[in-house]
């Protein structure tokens, strides 16, 4: 009998001072990657069609130290302007899974949320990696990202 490696969530919303259709349409945009991610990162765009749709493989480096890693992202679900979905295809997890959900709270303002559901990489032997390396990454990562969202189109204003 094969044991099932777990899942685990994470979560992590803002309110964007801008309309649902802007913050939609600057999360879709591959090239906006690199100024939403922690430069310690150092994210590399390999391969990145602009605009995105249901199907789109964006390809980038990251590095994490001295490591850097390939990433292989499939938009795998794309609803204009309320959500879209990647889902790691090979990179540093075992899975990976990230839904961007966009909700108008009025004209002018957004809910944006981003849900990941994930497996540590290396099996077993990952999962001790969880709580100490792999949820302080995202919480760093989507941190990052949603203060430099609503930076950045402050700006645009």
């Amino acid at each position: 009998m094969a044991l099932t490696l777990p899942t685990f969530s994470f979560e992590r919303e803002s309110l964007i001072a801008a309309p649902v259709e802007q913050v939609f349409a600057f999360h879709t945009d591959p090239q906006n990657l690199l100024v939403i991610t922690p430069p310690e990162y150092r994210l590399r765009l390999l391969q990145a069609p602009t605009p995105i749709a249901r199907g789109t493989l964006v390809i980038f480096e990251i590095s994490f130290g001295a490591f850097t890693l390939p990433w292989l992202s499939r938009i795998s679900e794309f609803e204009p302007p309320q959500s879209f979905t990647d889902i790691q295809e090979w990179g540093p997890f075992a899975q990976y899974r990230h839904t961007h959900h966009f909700i108008a709270t009025t004209d002018m303002q957004t809910l944006l949320r981003d849900t990941v559901v994930y497996t540590p990489p290396l099996g077993w032997w990952g999962l001790p990696t969880e709580p100490f390396l792999i949820r302080p990454f995202l919480e760093t990562l989507f941190t990052f990202r949603h203060q430099k969202t609503q930076e950045l189109l402050l700006d645009r204003r």
